[in-house]
């Protein structure tokens, strides 16, 4: 996604970078912080595509805090952000693309567990298992950027 103006957000940049943060702690057994950018690196490439397929921005690139249908945000994190976007995505400008790069990522799902607030939780209490499913998820999402920026949508 380029910069336009003077937007400092970029989604897919923040998604691409979070999720090399994350594979690159996960390497060096930092799983519980790997996980929370997992999870953050999904949220920002969903954010990315939602942009990319017509959410209204604000001023910064962020998403506009009343965009989708009837108010509905896409501002939330994970888990809510992908109900958000299955319930409101084919309302997008480019609903055509919307709908095609949210089933590209079959597995977001699997963030239902992935909270934000679990970089406040001890080392033993977030969900360790969950791990695996939440790599494979943020990976689908960085092919559905890959792609997205294949198709010019990026």
């Amino acid at each position: 996604m380029s910069t336009v103006g003077n937007q400092r957000v970029s989604y897919a940049e923040a998604a691409r970078r979070h999720f090399a943060d994350a594979a690159l702690l996960l390497s060096n057994s930092r799983e519980a912080n790997a996980g929370q950018l997992f999870g953050l690196a999904a949220e920002c490439g969903l954010k990315a595509i939602v942009v990319a397929c017509g959410a209204n921005t604000d001023a910064d690139g962020s998403v506009d805090k009343l965009a989708g249908v009837k108010g509905k945000p896409f501002r939330d994190h994970m888990p809510q952000l992908h109900q958000a976007a299955i319930a409101y995505g084919c309302h997008l400008p480019d609903g055509r693309f919307s709908t095609r790069y949210l089933a590209s990522m079959p597995s977001l799902s699997v963030f239902s567990d992935w909270a934000v607030e679990h970089r406040y939780w001890r080392d033993t209490a977030w969900p360790a298992a969950s791990l695996p499913k939440w790599t494979t998820a943020a990976d689908e999402v960085m092919l559905a950027l890959d792609q997205a920026q294949k198709d010019g949508v990026l």
